[in-house]
């Protein structure tokens, strides 16, 4: 079917563009998250309409873009916290969830998000400290696919939520009851169950917007008998279609891990010990913003500011202590 894009997504096209996706795809996915309107004539008009208000936001954003490069190069486009398009770096943090809580890792990112960039921070905290960590704990803009298929390939283990996780867990979606989470995948059938326990058999593969290879389940007899349809398929589908990656399992055994006691009480000790260290050095020692220019320079301000904040916790700890009987025992270890 084809879709009119109400926002620039990179593996589709621009806000305004008209492509072509899978009907499930379209229908249940980009659709009711607001992410295209279907292509029909009255939304083609209402496109239309807005074409010049699109193409002047599009321009105005690279101008913006290109005006600030000339002042630093290496600056790229992010948003910042209230969502609003900025140039800048993104900073990354490695902390021991040890005693002290020390920083073992600060490293600047020229890439908009965090998806990429779990092995960089987390090879980076193994070289410093010379030591393979037995669990690395992330938050949700670093757990996807590829991060997950990466730590499984090099034996790392990696424990946090995806970005759907609480949404599911919690049941805050669209289609509450009926969101896919709440479909059982069956393994050794190759299945899905809906929850009227309706079986959705396997139909065929595609390439998905974000995936080289998707597995499609559908029960179309079963959806047009149903009576939760307006619940699970909304006003303009006929049948509900689930959408399968196949690297799945990895997500399915990440969640696993997290909903059980241990992983609970082990993702836990990040909020206590990693949230802190941004809030210190955001609040407390009023640091928001990069003041020298170039990634180099950048990266280096970062590691000075982070080596302020290991300083501050190793004077707190040697207070009330022979501190050289520390610095002495610290140095034979080595």
């Amino acid at each position: 079917m084809k879709v009119i894009l109400r926002e620039d997504m990179d593996s589709l096209g621009f806000e305004g563009d008209v492509v072509e996706v899978a009907k499930g795809y379209g229908r249940n996915y980009l659709i009711p998250k607001g992410l295209a309107l279907e292509a029909n004539k009255q939304n083609m008009q209402l496109i239309e309409m807005q074409r010049k208000k699109i193409e002047v936001k599009r321009v105005k954003a690279k101008d913006d873009a290109e005006r600030v490069n000339r002042v630093d190069p290496d600056a790229r486009l992010m948003k910042d916290s209230d969502g609003k398009p900025i140039m800048g770096y993104n900073a990354q943090a490695g902390v021991d969830c040890g005693e002290h809580g020390l920083i073992v890792s600060a490293e600047v990112s020229q890439e908009a998000t965090d998806d990429n960039l779990l092995k960089e921070i987390s090879d980076s905290a193994e070289d410093e400290t010379g030591k393979k960590y037995e669990t690395i704990l992330a938050d949700s803009g670093y757990i996807n696919y590829e991060s997950m298929e990466t730590a499984e390939h090099e034996r790392r283990n990696i424990l946090g939520p995806d970005r759907l996780y609480e949404t599911d867990l919690y049941g805050t979606s669209k289609r509450g009851a009926y969101s896919k989470s709440n479909f059982t995948y069956d393994n050794e059938n190759d299945c899905y169950y809906c929850p009227k326990g309706q079986v959705l058999e396997f139909t065929r593969m595609i390439k998905g917007p974000s995936s080289d290879l998707m597995f499609v389940y559908q029960n179309k007899m079963a959806c047009a008998r149903c009576t939760k349809g307006l619940l699970c398929i909304g006003k303009k589908g006929t049948y509900r279609s689930i959408h399968r990656d196949y690297r799945e399992m990895l997500k399915e055994k990440m969640r696993e891990r997290m909903n059980s006691n241990k992983g609970f009480l082990l993702y836990a000790k990040r909020a206590q010990v990693v949230e802190p260290v941004f809030g210190n050095i955001k609040k407390n020692k009023g640091f928001r913003q990069f003041y020298y220019r170039g990634l180099d320079k950048v990266r280096t301000e970062w590691r000075l500011v982070c080596s302020g904040v290991n300083l501050n916790k190793i004077i707190q700890y040697l207070q009330g202590k022979d501190w050289k009987m520390c610095i002495k025992e610290a140095l034979n270890a080595l």
